[in-house]
C-alpha cells in the first residue's frame, strides 16, 4: 500500500477478504508512536556501524563536470544510497 502513497490508491487491498477469512488483525505503523526509542536506536545503530554490521551505500560521480548527470539520477532512481560528487 505504501507504494501507492503519492498516486491514486485503491479503496483498499484487493484481497482484504483473505484477512477476514484468516482472522487477521491489521494495525498501522506510525513512527510518532515510537519516538521515545530514538535515542536507543541511534546508540544501537552506532554500535552496528562501528562493528561493520552496517555499511553506507552511495553512488559517486567523479568531477564537477558529472554533477548535472548525478543530479538527474536523483530523480530517475539510477543510484544507490546517497549521491555524491567527488571534486578532487
Amino acid at each position: 500500500m505504501i507504494s501507492q502513497y503519492n498516486g491514486e490508491a485503491p479503496a483498499g487491498p484487493r484481497n482484504i477478504l483473505l484477512a477476514v477469512g484468516k482472522r487477521l488483525t491489521l494495525k498501522g505503523f506510525i513512527i510518532n508512536d515510537h519516538f521515545q526509542l530514538m535515542g536507543e536506536l541511534a546508540n544501537q545503530i552506532a554500535v552496528w556501524f562501528a562493528a561493520g554490521k552496517l555499511k553506507a551505500r552511495e553512488s559517486v560521480a567523479e568531477g564537477i563536470d558529472n554533477a548535472p548527470e548525478a543530479f538527474l539520477k536523483l530523480f530517475s532512481g539510477d543510484k544507490i544510497g546517497k549521491m555524491l560528487v567527488r571534486l578532487g
